[in-house]
């Protein structure tokens, strides 16, 4: 996960967002069983809780650094990660 968010932090790549096992994130995550997560409930609850904040849906696409700003300013900053993100283990990375 560390290289992942080097890479991003540094290329700030465009990113599509899905709905699915099959993207880089989760490409070498454990609980990837065959492209399906085997946490699917509680980490969809994640991505819809970010994408109503963001006001993004699966499928846009858009650079890695707006990405981050968004979570910073419309997640972090108003004291909503605890509840969008309650049980991440990923939470204590620093994006």
């Amino acid at each position: 996960m560390t290289n992942v968010i080097e890479y991003l932090n540094k290329e700030n790549p465009l990113i599509t967002l899905t709905g699915s096992c099959n993207d880089v994130l989760c490409s070498k995550c454990p609980n990837n069983k065959s492209q399906l997560c085997a946490d699917n409930d509680k980490v969809a609850s994640f991505d819809n809780a970010c994408l109503k904040e963001y006001n993004l849906k699966i499928g846009d696409e858009i650079e890695w650094l707006a990405l981050k700003d968004m979570a910073k300013s419309r997640i972090i900053s108003q004291g909503k990660l605890s509840e969008v993100c309650k049980n991440c283990q990923w939470k204590c990375y620093d994006i």
